[in-house]
């Protein structure tokens, strides 16, 4: 079993790490420890620690406490009201409707999360949110605004050199082409998007995607 020091201020890394490792049952009993433990830590702390065990539940099937978890972050984060904060937990909410084939609550949430992401002025911030919103236009049949948003949020992810972003942002553009019927436009996002994946994994060991390996 991990040596676990849930005060240590890279808790937040230890549980992704554990996460995408597919140890989701550690990183949530990690991630339930840090957060009761005592002195909590700071809203950042808790809002990504939330977002993480929220992935977890979701890898393992459980919806419902995903959902909880999201719902938690937004508690919190409208609680201080700092826009980066509402976006990121907008965005965890929104893929939560996203997941449960609730679309239109999915896509109001994304579409607030990138106003709120605006307000605060994070490029990087702001490229999740477009890519989420992206994804909500797809799975709501707005495919053709998706192909905006997702470029979108391709451009920003570049800008600040976040290769694995722009490989998701690159899947969700395909599955959008692919919708509309584009079928070559599809074909090169994906390939694009692969060819992404490799480079991540020769330059750095490793490619994050949207989820978390499924296992345990």
């Amino acid at each position: 079993k991990a040596d676990i020091n849930t005060r240590s201020d890279d808790v937040v890394e230890r549980v992704r790490a554990l996460a995408w490792a597919g140890q989701h049952s550690a990183a949530i009993d990690l991630t339930t420890r840090a957060l009761s433990g005592d002195g909590p830590p700071s809203l950042a702390v808790r809002l990504d620690l939330l977002d993480a065990r929220s992935r977890s539940h979701e890898a393992l099937g459980k919806l419902d406490l995903a959902s909880d978890d999201a719902s938690s972050m937004l508690a919190l984060a409208r609680e201080d009201g700092a826009p980066a904060f509402m976006a990121q937990a907008l965005n965890a909410v929104g893929w939560e409707h996203l997941r449960q084939v609730n679309g239109q609550a999915g896509l109001e949430a994304a579409t607030a999360a990138v106003e709120q992401a605006h307000q605060a002025g994070l490029p990087g911030l702001l490229a999740t949110s477009l890519f989420r919103l992206c994804e909500a236009e797809w799975r709501t049949a707005r495919s053709e605004a998706a192909l905006v948003t997702g470029q979108e949020a391709l451009a920003l992810y570049e800008a600040v050199g976040d290769g694995a972003g722009a490989g998701r942002a690159r899947s969700s553009l395909a599955n959008a082409y692919s919708l509309l019927g584009r079928a070559a436009e599809a074909h090169q996002a994906a390939l694009a998007a692969l060819d992404r994946d490799h480079e991540q994994i020769d330059g750095e060991g490793d490619v994050q995607h949207d989820g978390a390996p499924g296992h345990d």
